[in-house]
C-alpha cells in the first residue's frame, strides 16, 4: 500500500507521468567533471534542451528537469535562467586568442580570420548578442572596407588607407570572407558553450570565372602585348608585361607569386 502512494505522490511524478521506458528515453541527468550541479539533457520535438539545474543533489535536479520538461510541453518560457550570451565584439577577444594560438590553422588562415574580422567589425554586428545573429539579420548586411591608396604602401609592404576614411561596399568574395568568419566564431561559441544553439548561416553569392584563357585566348593575348612600336622603353615594358602575365598564368595567380612577380628587379 505504501510503494503505490509514493510513487503517486513523488514530485517528479506529479509534475510529469511517464512510463519507464519513455523516461529514461527522454530524460537525462548528469553531472559534470568541472561542476558541482547537476545537469539535464532532453530532446523535445527534435530539439535538444541542456542546461544546469543548480542543484547539487540528484533529487532535487530531478524536479528541477520534470518541471523543465513540463512547462516546455505546455508552451511556457523556460524556468532555468542562462546567461546572456556576449556580443560579437566582446567574444571576439576569445576568439581572435584562439586563431593566434591555434595550432591547425595556417598562417594563410589566421589572416583570413583576422581581416573577416576587420570587416565584421565595421558592420553592425559588431554590437549584436551572438544568439541575435540569424540568417536573417546576416542576409541584410551590406559589408563595407575602407578603400586603399594603390600608390602608398607601409613599412610592411601593405596599401595604406586611402584619405578621407572612404568606405567601399564588399564584393561578394569580401562579404563572404565575413560570414565564415562569423559561422566559425558561432560555431566555436557553441563548442565552449557560450550558446545553445548554432544558428545555419549561408553564403552569399559571389560571381566566379566567366572564361578560361585557352591557347587561342593566350595568342590573341601575345600578339596584344608584343605589338610592333617604334619606342623602345614601351617596347621592353610590353616584353616584361607579357612575361609577367605567362608566370602568373602557370603559377595559379597564387598572391606569393603576384607579389614575386610585382617585386622589383
Amino acid at each position: 500500500m505504501m510503494l503505490p502512494m509514493w510513487t503517486d505522490s513523488s514530485t517528479r511524478a506529479s509534475v510529469f507521468r511517464l512510463c519507464g521506458h519513455t523516461w529514461r528515453n527522454t530524460l537525462s541527468l548528469f553531472k559534470p567533471p568541472d561542476s558541482r550541479y547537476w545537469w539535464y539533457s532532453f530532446y523535445l520535438e527534435g530539439q535538444r534542451h541542456r542546461n544546469s539545474t543548480k542543484k547539487n543533489t540528484r533529487t532535487a535536479a530531478a524536479v528541477v528537469e520534470a518541471t523543465e520538461l513540463a512547462r516546455l510541453q505546455e508552451g511556457q518560457p523556460s524556468a532555468v535562467r542562462r546567461k546572456k550570451p556576449p556580443t560579437l565584439r566582446d567574444f571576439s577577444e576569445r576568439f581572435l586568442e584562439w586563431v593566434k594560438n591555434s595550432q591547425r590553422l595556417t598562417p594563410n588562415g589566421e589572416r583570413y580570420y583576422q581581416y573577416g574580422w576587420r570587416l565584421l567589425s565595421q558592420s553592425k554586428l559588431m554590437g549584436m548578442r551572438l544568439d541575435q545573429i540569424t540568417q536573417d539579420v546576416a542576409e541584410s548586411v551590406v559589408f563595407r572596407r575602407p578603400a586603399l591608396n594603390r600608390k602608398e604602401k607601409n613599412e610592411h609592404g601593405k596599401y595604406v588607407a586611402a584619405a578621407g576614411k572612404e568606405m567601399i561596399v564588399c564584393s561578394g568574395h569580401y562579404s563572404n570572407q565575413a560570414l565564415r568568419t562569423l559561422k566559425r566564431m558561432q560555431s566555436k561559441a557553441f563548442e565552449w558553450k557560450v550558446i545553445y544553439e548554432k544558428p545555419r548561416i549561408t553564403l552569399a553569392d559571389a560571381s566566379g570565372r566567366d572564361r578560361l584563357i585557352d591557347e587561342r585566348t593566350e595568342d590573341h593575348l601575345e600578339e596584344a602585348y608584343l605589338l610592333p612600336t617604334n619606342h623602345p622603353r614601351t617596347r621592353r615594358l610590353r616584353e616584361q608585361a607579357w612575361l609577367v602575365m605567362i608566370i602568373l598564368q602557370d603559377c595559379g595567380m597564387r598572391p606569393d607569386v603576384q607579389r614575386l612577380a610585382a617585386a622589383p628587379a
